[in-house]
């Protein structure tokens, strides 16, 4: 999940930067409708459509399992059978990151600061990097700490289709095996980590806007 959702924000920086550039650009505007498409669709079903393409299909990944069939768990292993599951996360992530972002993005760009930044003489890279990305990221940072529990149940199912042994691959377990003392224990870390996320998002929110007030979060 971890690895999936830093793969989703430095794709959704490009993408919505590049939407935000150019809005009404043919390729924005295929890129946009693309990226709503894929946000009403299932965690699970994306996971399904990713298996097909890559593993069934091209057969460049595993289908699943944290293994091969009867191989030793090693790095290697472990590291190829978790590009899949990464994909997935990235992927159901994706488009709200950057839809959120691209639309922040554009209120940004047509704000006084830019164009007092411009007429100073600085450069478009400077000008997006520096004063209108961390702007920009405020409010989905915020938006990104309410969405901490479905961002985990979407995990659970993605580690529920690919056989990843995993938090919620145990809690699925647990409840199916009507294990109440493990379907406890993992729902408490589920939420610990859910809760955990949500501080670690007020305080990236609190370091890039000095506007915020810390004992307001």
């Amino acid at each position: 999940m971890a690895f999936g959702l830093v793969v989703a924000a430095v794709v959704s920086v490009a993408v919505a930067l590049g939407i935000a550039r150019r809005p009404g650009h043919p390729v924005s505007r295929i890129v946009a409708s693309g990226l709503w498409t894929v946000s009403a669709v299932p965690s699970f079903l994306v996971t399904l459509g990713l298996m097909a393409v890559f593993a069934l299909g091209l057969g460049w990944l595993p289908a699943g399992g944290l293994t091969d069939a009867g191989a030793d768990i090693g790095v290697a292993q472990v590291a190829v059978h978790m590009v899949l599951p990464t994909l997935a996360v990235a992927v159901s992530q994706l488009p709200w990151m950057t839809l959120h972002l691209q639309e922040s993005l554009a209120g940004q760009l047509q704000g006084p600061a830019v164009a007092a930044a411009r007429v100073r003489g600085l450069s478009e890279t400077t000008i997006l990097l520096r004063h209108v990305l961390p702007a920009a990221s405020v409010p989905v940072l915020a938006i990104a700490g309410t969405r901490l529990p479905e961002i985990v149940a979407g995990a659970a199912l993605v580690e529920l289709v690919l056989s990843w042994p995993g938090l919620g691959q145990s809690l699925v377990d647990a409840a199916l095996a009507g294990d109440l003392a493990l379907l406890a224990a993992t729902g408490v870390l589920l939420t610990a980590l859910s809760l955990l996320g949500g501080l670690v998002a007020d305080l990236a929110l609190v370091g890039l806007d000095p506007r915020v007030d810390p004992r307001g979060l």
